[in-house]
């Protein structure tokens, strides 16, 4: 069961991401979702420390 739910998690495609904070509970699982929210955190931290520059 465990490889089917990974496989489905793998092969999930989204077009429209949720909005940031809202409650999504795909979040947790789907590879797709967990990269884009690691890019928009990654690129929050850049914009934050360049403001502090």
């Amino acid at each position: 069961m465990a490889g089917v739910w990974k496989l489905s998690a793998e092969r999930e495609h989204r077009y429209v991401m949720p909005k940031e904070g809202s409650f999504f509970p795909s979040r947790y699982w789907s590879k797709q979702l967990i990269e884009y929210d690691r890019e928009q955190a990654a690129k929050k931290a850049a914009e934050e420390s360049q403001k502090s520059s």
